[in-house]
């Protein structure tokens, strides 16, 4: 080959015109500095998804080799995740895990990711160009356009979604003229597309296989060129390769009870009507136009005004014209790709038609459909097929029109110019920074105290936003440089199961003081009250650290050198857990009942540990602004008043459709002598204008479980409908909650017990009632806002034995009464 003499060539020019039109646009957007393998602070100090990207594959290249290939177990621990739901590309995360120890420690390559895609983008448009013999100063307007193209730049903030160069390619290859000599060439690439793509996303993935069904359509139906037997054999092959590829990295699992779907959540993201106009606030000549939900981001899909003049010119060109039947006839093989696109757009706008801020139309759809898009719930982003025809046939419309070119040139470079102008706020969208990057925790604190633990255990498990929004990123960065496993994690799937079941043994773990030595527990100040009896018994160690409570057994020794500021938090939290300071002393005090409407939802007593949850308000007010809710025990003529943690409680305000703001309250008491004393617990209020009130709630002698009682005959069901909503067996207690009723009267004047159905016999215990504004709401015949009941009895006082529970009702007026018995059973040893 003579290199001299292809330098020369068109082909070179276009292709070295297009490298150059990549970096630069690349570079306007992102600045090339994010293609540095080292240079990690662009993605997480973003507070985005980059981070979790990023951290995707941080933690990846350290997890030991497994099958499936993708499975992680250190993020997201235990329940553990996909490389392929962090989105960290498994393409490129599994081909680089073998050379993980030869990489340097802050490696990424997202960014360089990225600019493939854009590359791949526009390779297949010279491709696309070169069909129809374009010009070479309109393949060069056409890149600008394409490359630079909205929607490809504001799906920068997830590099898998920016390989849109695929659906280039797809179309690219339908529109090749197929031959006897190449047809099974464009479905095999077609099928490596298809391949590729399931190990990007498997949003791309469902959109390149729709290529795997027309590509062989076109070749068999139009072209003549394929058996009926090949016509079916590539879209088949294509979808075995794709579930064999999945299975190995672990996307699906065989036999699994995974579920891939998001309940209801098929519509949410939906595409608005809106969106080809719709700059989002990314343009400086089109207003931001609002959306139903915001959640229909996912649906951007703005054209930009250069292409919107460019539509409207192509447009009358076409209009003007004639012979339409004889055109449509000539280009019929493009039918299987506008059905394809128009499929793919009906399933982006959903059930749900939205126009701006209005919902237009609802309407029901199969179930399969709103099972396919709870898997694919970002449906939004399926109109990526229609918006890149959109683009290609409007450019060569208007490049191929019979115009002149000394009018289509300044014509186009105006259109480039005016488009860019128009999106100029999105390249101005992002100032990232550089460098290594910069955690806003203490690092070297952290590295200090981590070699002593194996684990960091969040608490509550698997929040992601524990102490401030996405922090759970920088909990991360610090677990990944330390080899630590941690307990949250971003991921686009979780195992709901497998965490519920995580965090109920680790809840039952804080409550029976047994918690591991090799695990670091980190929570906030809001969920602090977990650990207090752990705390009050001195089984755990308690230090201060960037706004966050460690906590450790007392097995570990942790050399931290504290602040003043951080030993002063910590003395004043575990002061308030070795005993608790009362507010205020009452003599003497005057209890009105009727003046209190309350109810407590937990009340229990353990060692020297009084805990109390529920709510209060006064009554006879229009609402509680400016009030404050406490505790108090009251033994020998006088009351000990204790502040309360005050909780949001909008179940309230809707049962008693009146104003209640934070009536909900919490509060763990620590008090050896008014156990002792079987002091009384109350509820006091005091009033925006300062005045108490106080009322009585239970002695603490009748807190330690209510007693069962044997029954000799359970009654049968009678209009009753009722649930178990939790069964939580601990180590002395069980507590069973849930609501039940009569179906044809209201809640009041019933009472409600627990029975303990088993061989041993028959037991009811006693149940308190609660506020359940969700029941009543799902069945307004009646008045069920108390149909709520929960029940704590100490399993020492039931014989052992394996019992099936049942809820038992009784009407006192009509002393009508029925048993519903449940599927929940509990093992007393």
């Amino acid at each position: 080959m003579n290199i001299a003499a292809y330098l020369k060539t068109k082909n070179f020019i276009v292709f070295a015109l297009a490298f150059l039109i990549v970096i630069l646009t690349f570079h306007a957007a992102f600045g090339l500095s994010i293609i540095i393998p080292t240079n990690i602070s662009w993605l997480m100090s973003v507070r985005h998804d980059w981070g979790q990207h990023y951290l995707g594959w941080a933690f990846y290249r350290n997890e030991p080799w497994t099958f499936p290939l993708g499975e992680m177990n250190a993020i997201c621990y235990p329940s553990g995740t996909n490389v392929g739901y962090l989105d960290a590309i498994p393409l490129v995360a599994i081909l680089m895990k073998p050379f993980s120890s030869l990489l340097p420690e802050d490696f990424q390559y997202l960014g360089f990711w990225m600019l493939t895609c854009y590359i791949m983008v526009a390779y297949y448009t010279i491709k696309i160009f070169n069909l129809y013999n374009a010009k070479t100063f309109y393949i060069i307007a056409g890149l600008v356009l394409m490359v630079a193209n909205p929607v490809l730049l504001f799906r920068s903030m997830h590099p898998a979604l920016c390989a849109q160069g695929f659906i280039v390619a797809s179309i690219y290859y339908y529109l090749k003229p197929a031959t006897l000599q190449n047809v099974k060439s464009l479905n095999k690439y077609q099928v490596i597309l298809v391949a590729l793509s399931a190990l990007i996303t498997p949003y791309l993935c469902f959109m390149i296989m729709g290529f795997n069904f027309i590509l062989p359509i076109k070749h068999y139906f139009y072209d003549k060129l394929l058996t009926k037997k090949q016509a079916f054999a590539y879209p088949l092959v294509s979808c075995a390769i794709v579930i064999i590829l999945w299975v190995i990295v672990g996307m699906i699992k065989i036999g699994a009870q995974a579920n891939l779907e998001v309940g209801e959540s098929y519509g949410l993201y939906a595409l608005n009507l809106n969106s080809l106009i719709n700059s989002g606030g990314f343009s400086f000549i089109m207003p931001q136009m609002p959306w139903f939900s915001w959640h229909q981001y996912e649906g951007y899909m703005y054209l930009g005004v250069g292409i919107m003049v460019l539509i409207a010119i192509s447009v009358i060109y076409l209009l003007l014209g004639k012979n339409y039947k004889a055109r449509l006839l000539k280009h019929k093989y493009l039918l299987p790709l506008f059905i394809l696109a128009l499929c793919f757009a009906l399933f982006a706008i959903t059930n749900k038609i939205s126009y701006s801020d209005h919902l237009l139309l609802e309407f029901k759809i199969p179930k399969i459909i709103r099972k396919l898009g709870g898997v694919f719930r970002a449906c939004g982003r399926f109109f990526w097929i229609a918006y890149y025809l959109i683009y290609l046939f409007v450019i060569l419309v208007f490049t191929k029109s019979k115009l002149k070119d000394a009018i289509k040139m300044p014509v186009l470079a105006f259109i480039c110019i005016l488009q860019m102008y128009d999106i100029t706020p999105l390249f101005k969208a992002r100032n990232l920074e550089y460098g290594k990057y910069d955690s806003p925790l203490t690092e070297d604190s952290w590295n200090k105290v981590l070699p002593s633990f194996k684990k960091m255990i969040t608490y509550p498990p698997f929040n992601n936003h524990l102490l401030t929004g996405m922090d759970y990123q920088d909990l991360c960065f610090v677990a990944i440089n330390n080899h630590k496993a941690i307990s949250c994690g971003y991921s686009a799937r979780e195992d709901y199961s497998a965490n519920a079941v995580y965090t109920d043994s680790l809840n039952k773990a804080i409550a029976s003081g047994q918690l591991r030595d090799d695990e670091l527990y980190i929570t906030t100040p809001k969920h602090l009250d977990a650990f207090s009896n752990m705390l009050h018994n001195k089984y755990l160690n308690l230090q201060y650290l960037d706004g966050y409570y460690i906590l450790y057994t007392n097995k570990n020794k942790v050399a931290l050198v504290q602040n003043k500021v951080a030993l002063q938090k910590r003395d004043s939290v575990m002061s308030g857990y070795n005993e608790t300071r009362f507010i205020k002393t009452i003599s003497n005090p005057v209890f009105a009942s009727s003046k209190i409407q309350y109810n407590i939802e937990d009340l229990s007593v353990k060692g020297t540990a009084i805990a109390v949850k529920g709510w209060a308000f006064e009554n006879n007010t229009a609402g509680n602004k400016g009030d404050s809710v406490f505790v108090a025990l009251a033994s020998a003529g006088k009351i000990d008043i204790v502040s309360t943690k005050q909780l949001p409680r909008a179940d309230i305000a809707t049962a008693f459709k009146k104003p209640t703001d934070n009536v909900g309250f919490a509060a763990v008491i620590y008090s050896a002598n008014h156990i002792k004393n079987n002091a009384m617990v109350c509820i006091a209020v005091k009033n925006a204008a300062g005045s108490w009130t106080y009322t009585q709630v239970n002695t603490l002698s009748n807190l330690t479980g209510t007693a069962p009682v044997k029954l000799n005959k359970l009654p049968a069901t009678s209009h009753q409908i009722g649930v178990i909503d939790e069964l939580d067996d601990q180590k002395s207690d069980v507590l069973v909650r849930g609501w039940t009723f009569f179906d044809d009267r209201s809640d009041k004047n019933t009472r409600v017990e627990v029975v303990f159905i088993g061989k041993a016999g028959n037991f009811a215990v006693a149940a308190s009632r609660t506020v359940r504004s969700d029941v009543a709401s799902a069945y307004p015949k009646f008045d069920y806002n108390n149909s709520g009941y929960n029940v704590r009895v100490n399993k020492k006082d039931l014989p052992a034995g394996t019992y099936t529970l049942g809820v038992l009702i009784r009407d006192t007026k009509t002393k009508e009464e029925s048993m519903l018995t449940l599927d929940k059973t509990v093992t007393i040893k």
